[in-house]
């Protein structure tokens, strides 16, 4: 393990936020585990009655899970969980679309679930094997516009898109994406960061700009284009990990974030997390299964089961993002 992973493994917030859904060990229960692989990637089998035996390859957002929950899942199931990290959605969707195999669980966010789905880098869930699941999922986070009929995903967590401000350095109490950008521009130059993420930059420049979260125009993406380019010298860092961290260490004044990350600085030093007037983007990221994983069912203690394999079928659908 790197000290890197011990690192993420220490904290104890979630990089974003919300919880959407109960039933999180029993998603992960269903989704079962990886058996041991050798160096060319082939699974080795499982325990008979179906307990699935090895290691749950879980590729995630950093620093997104209670450390406490893998522990708990182990002691339950027997399966230890092999943690793997990415930094945006995008860096997910080009991981699975070179070809990388071998990844049980992925929690991509609800638009990435669709273009996934449509791209068949997704199976197709049996909700047989998750009454659980079914039965603790508030009702509005289902039937969801990226997953109209629930076929590839379970909603993990949810919440929003703002920015948040060290109260102590920036004076002027900012609620709006202008005021955001405008002080990004002047007296906080050079002390801002922005996410890693594609959506939620371009999203909220369009809001600014009183267009759409999820504008396809092109004449408006142009204008977008044109902020950002703006923008761009005034940036410190586009990152989806390291701006809470350089928050809370007064190295940056402000941040394009997520709801969670802003609480857990709010919770460390004076901080402020706003919704901008021009409105913002609520979020729902989600479990998924992807191709190429060595998914059964899996039987917590004290319970009776048999292996099940998964079956995949793609989705047509419309590509759909959120937006509050």
């Amino acid at each position: 393990m790197t000290d890197y992973t011990r690192l993420v493994l220490d904290r104890h917030y979630s990089r974003r936020g919300f919880l959407a859904a109960a039933g999180a060990s029993a998603f992960l229960a269903a989704c079962g585990g990886s058996t041991d692989s050798d160096s060319d990637g082939d699974s080795t089998g499982t325990a008979e009655g179906g307990v699935a035996e090895g290691t749950l390859v879980y590729y995630n957002w950093a620093d997104y899970v209670n450390p406490e929950t893998y522990k708990s899942f182990a002691a339950d199931t027997d399966v230890e969980v092999k943690k793997d990290f990415y930094e945006s959605n995008e860096e997910l969707q080009a991981k699975l679309q070179a070809g990388a195999r071998g990844f049980d669980l992925v929690v991509p966010t609800g638009y990435m679930v669709q273009i996934l789905a449509e791209s068949d880098l997704l199976q197709e869930l049996d909700h047989s094997q998750m009454p659980n699941v079914d039965t603790n999922i508030d009702p509005k986070f289902t039937g969801l516009p990226y997953d109209p009929d629930d076929k590839f995903s379970v909603p993990k967590d949810w919440g929003t898109t703002g920015f948040v401000y060290r109260s102590d350095m920036v004076k002027e109490a900012p609620t709006s994406w202008a005021e955001f950008f405008e002080l990004a521009k002047g007296p906080y130059s050079g002390q801002v960061m922005v996410l890693d993420g594609i959506p939620e930059v371009i999203g909220s420049a369009a809001v600014m700009l009183g267009y759409s979260y999820n504008t396809d125009d092109e004449a408006e993406l142009e204008e977008v284009k044109n902020e950002l380019i703006e923008l761009k010298p005034h940036i410190q860092a586009i990152t989806s990990t390291n701006y809470k961290q350089s928050l809370i260490d007064g190295k940056t004044a402000m941040a394009l974030g997520w709801n969670g990350d802003g609480a857990a600085v709010a919770a460390e030093v004076p901080a402020e997390y706003v919704i901008a007037e021009e409105g913002g983007e609520f979020w729902v990221d989600a479990y998924s299964i992807p191709v190429g994983a060595e998914t059964r069912r899996l039987r917590m203690r004290g319970s009776t089961t048999s292996t099940t394999p998964r079956t995949m079928r793609p989705r047509p659908s419309t590509r759909t993002t959120a937006r509050r």
